[in-house]
Order: C-alpha cells, then structure tokens, then sequence
C-alpha cells in the first residue's frame, strides 16, 4: 500500500488533540437519563459506570469500553486494531449525536464479539456543530494524518453540510473514505448555486432537502395555503434549501424570501 498522506504543512493549534478527540482518555458527554455516578465515567471507570442503574444507555461510555477491551486483547499479542473515527456534535445537537453514536457502539460490539483475531476501536471527534470551516478541516487534516500513525481507515462524519463540504478535500486528498449520515444539502448544480461541493470520497446516507421540499409542497397544496415565508441564515443548508423551495413552489404559492434574513446569530 502506498501512503498518499504528506506531512501537514499548518501545525495544529496547542492541545488540539485533547480538545477534540478521545478514545476514553476524556469524556465529552455528560451522565445522561439523571445517572448519579458520572464520577466513575470521569475516572474511565466505564465497565462500573455502565452497570450502574440508568447509566447502560451511555454510547460514549459503551464505545469507550469496547476500545478498552480491544486494547487489552490486543496487548496479549492475540489481535490486530482496526480503527474508525465518528465525528460528531454534542454542544447543539447532543440528542442526534448520542443516537449516531449508539449505532456506532452497536456495530462495534457486534464485530469484536463475532471477530477473534481482529477488533474495532473507535475514536470519537466532538465538532461542537458551530459550523467552523477551519475547526472542520482541522480535524479532517488531523483524522488523515492520523490515518497514517493509528491506521483510521474510515470516518462517520461531519454532522452538517457546511462542515461536511469543508471536511472533504482532505478526505480526497489523502485518500481517506467518509459517510456524513446527517448532511442534508442537495448538490451544487445551475439551479442550486448553493449547494454542497463534494467528492468521491465523501458519501452520505440521509435523502437530500429535495424530498422535504417536495413534501413541504405536498402539504401546502393540501390545506390551501398560498402564501409562505421562507426564513433562512448563510449556512449551505439553509441556502440550498431556500433555492429548492424557489425552484419547486409553483407560480401560484406567493413566496416571500427576504434578501436579508441572516438568522445565523439569533437566539
């Protein structure tokens, strides 16, 4: 195999590492369901702090442990690591985030349970979903480069258009495949100036925005509506979707879309 990955020519902020991954040396979510013994997760105490009671729903713990214990066998010289990182974003959208990490965690136990020689390990990213470029492309240059010291061979990931677009040129670049089962934003093409710009290595799974849209119409058209607003931040999301709802709503739908509508630091 012949490695595409250069050296980074940008160093990475002080403490990068440590502010934006783990695989259970720090914690990013908090004891979820009013679990009482968030110590014992602090302390990476996981296999403790998942049988406690209304602590076993807890992805980031499972994974975590699950790492542990695939570290360990492979310490006794019996099997080889694998790795995938999950790229994810806790601080706005903890809810989805757990959901995608417990699919994570779900097919992480199954493969190291049904695998004798070969084990799974997962390294968690926490974006923060603020919808940094920089902060994105950050950690994908970090997750690349890190493909050729740790052996990542994939990533789940980026949470939204925006950071899944800035995400992806380093991805392609140094050969490293991605699925963002959470990005949305149909394609950039003449009729969408703003869509998402991605590549062959970047894939999703969620349908794009044109299916809402379609359905969004569908249920106008139903109860009679004739006027629609459409409010909208800069974000390639919002944008995209904008430009569908103009390219799909019949003449008839009296749309109002303000030139001016950045929502993007409303609260």
């Amino acid at each position: 195999v012949i490695s595409r990955i250069s050296p980074s020519v940008t160093p990475f902020p002080p403490g990068f590492e440590q502010q934006y991954f783990s695989e259970g040396e720090r914690t990013f979510i908090e004891a979820p369901f009013g679990c009482k013994y968030d110590d014992l997760k602090k302390k990476g105490e996981y296999e403790k702090y998942l049988q406690a009671s209304l602590c076993r729903n807890d992805p980031e713990a499972i994974i975590y442990r699950s790492n542990d214990e695939a570290k360990k066998a492979q310490a006794t010289g019996s099997v080889e690591l694998f790795k995938i990182a999950a790229v994810i974003a806790l601080k706005k959208q903890a809810d989805l985030s757990q959901e995608i990490l417990r699919g994570v965690a779900i097919a992480q136990e199954a493969f190291n349970r049904f695998s004798n020689d070969k084990k799974l390990v997962v390294t968690i990213a926490n974006e923060d979903d603020t919808e940094d470029t920089k902060t994105a492309e950050d950690i994908a240059r970090f997750l690349a480069e890190d493909r050729n010291r740790k052996g990542i061979l994939g990533v789940i990931g980026h949470f939204n258009s925006t950071t899944t677009q800035a995400a992806a040129p380093s991805y392609e670049e140094n050969g490293l495949v991605a699925i963002s089962v959470t990005s949305t934003a149909p394609r950039k093409t003449e009729t969408i100036p703003n869509g998402v710009v991605l590549n062959s290595y970047m894939f999703r799974t969620a349908l794009n925005d044109s299916f809402a849209v379609n359905e969004l119409l569908k249920h106008i058209s139903e109860n009679g509506y004739r006027k629609v607003v459409v409010i909208h931040d800069n974000t390639i999301y919002s944008e995209a979707f904008k430009e569908l709802v103009k390219n799909v709503f019949p003449a008839k739908v009296n749309l109002l879309i303000p030139d001016e509508c950045n929502l993007s630091g409303a609260k």
